[in-house]
C-alpha cells in the first residue's frame, strides 16, 4: 500500500568529519560545521526541512556538545531538535538515527554535508516517495538523479558512475527508510557488507551476495544489459526488503563537500552574488 507521509520524522547525519584540506587554513573538522556565506552547512539542511509543514521532530547525529551551540546561534528552533551520538561508521549512524523513531512507519535522512538541499527538492522526494507500491513489510527508498539533470551551473559537475541500460545515475543525499528495517537481520547484513566494500564497486557488489553481486557486475557495470527498476527488483528479492529508487530532476542533492572542487562550487552558489 502507498507511504503516509503527512508527518515525516527526520534524521540528519552530522558526525562526518573532513579529513580533506578544502581550502587554505582548512583544518579538520565536522563536515556539517563548514561555514557558507557566514552559516554552517547543517543550517542550510535545517533551513530547508523547517520550511515544509509535513516534517515532524528531528533528530541530529553527531556530538551535541559541538553541533548544538553552533545550530543555535541562526535557528530558533534549535531546542527542539533531539541529538544521538554517531556510530563508528556511516551505517551505524543511520541505525542510530532512525532507531530514535521506533514509532514512525517511515524516517526520512538528510546529510548535513549538502548545504545546496532545497525544501523543493525535499517536498519533490516525498511526493514522489508517497504513492509508491510495494509487497515488503519494509521498503527503502533511494534518491537518484539521471545524468540529464545536470545542466546549467551544473554541467561540468563529474556524474554519472552508474550506467544501467535505461538511465545513467549519480546517487542522492536522501532516503526514506522504514525503522523496523533494523530488525530484518537479511538485510542488515547485506547492507553492512556493501558499506564495508563501498570504495570498490564490483567488491560492493560481490559483498552483498554472488547473485546479486554477479547480476550487477556482469549487467550492470560491464554489459549495461539491465534497467533501474529490474536491478531494483532483483536485489529487493535477495535482501527481502523493497529497494525503490526514486528518480529527482535535482543534480544539487548529489553535492556534498568532500574535496576542494566541492567547496570552491558550493561556496559560488552560495554567495550574494549567485542569490541576485
Amino acid at each position: 500500500m502507498p507511504f503516509n507521509l503527512d508527518h515525516v520524522d527526520t534524521v540528519v547525519l552530522a558526525g562526518g568529519i573532513n579529513s580533506t584540506t578544502l581550502f587554505e587554513g582548512n583544518t579538520p573538522g565536522y563536515k556539517a560545521l563548514l561555514e557558507f556565506g557566514g552559516k554552517p552547512s547543517i543550517c542550510y539542511t535545517l533551513e530547508a526541512l523547517r520550511a515544509l509543514p509535513q516534517i515532524g521532530r528531528v533528530c541530529i547525529v553527531g556530538a551535541e556538545a559541538a553541533l548544538r551551540p553552533a545550530v543555535a546561534a541562526h535557528d530558533d528552533d534549535s531546542v527542539n531538535y533531539d541529538f544521538v551520538p554517531s556510530g563508528e561508521t556511516l551505517i551505524d549512524s543511520i541505525y542510530r538515527g532512525v532507531g530514535h523513531f521506533p514509532d514512525a512507519a517511515m524516517v526520512l535522512i538528510v546529510t548535513a554535508d549538502a548545504p545546496l538541499l532545497t525544501t523543493k527538492a525535499i517536498r519533490d522526494f516525498l511526493d514522489a516517495c508517497a504513492p509508491v507500491e510495494t509487497s515488503f513489510a519494509q521498503n527503502l527508498c533511494l534518491s537518484v538523479v539521471p545524468q540529464r539533470s545536470f545542466t546549467g551551473v551544473y554541467a561540468t559537475l563529474p556524474k554519472g558512475p552508474n550506467r544501467f541500460r535505461d538511465v545513467t545515475i549519480n546517487y542522492g543525499s536522501l532516503m526514506l527508510v522504514d525503522p523496523h528495517l533494523q530488525e530484518n537481520t537479511k538485510a542488515t547484513r547485506r547492507i553492512n557488507s556493501l558499506f564495508n566494500h563501498r570504495e570498490n564497486p564490483i567488491s560492493s557488489a560481490l559483498g552483498i551476495g554472488m547473485h546479486v553481486g554477479l547480476t550487477y557486475v556482469l549487467g550492470i557495470h560491464l554489459w549495461h544489459l539491465l534497467t533501474i527498476e529490474q536491478m531494483a527488483g532483483i536485489a529487493s528479492s535477495r535482501f527481502g526488503i523493497g529497494l525503490i529508487p526514486i528518480s529527482l530532476n535535482h543534480p544539487e542533492i548529489t553535492i556534498d563537500v568532500d574535496e576542494p572542487a566541492d567547496y570552491e562550487f558550493v561556496k559560488q552558489q552560495l554567495s550574494p552574488e549567485a542569490e541576485q
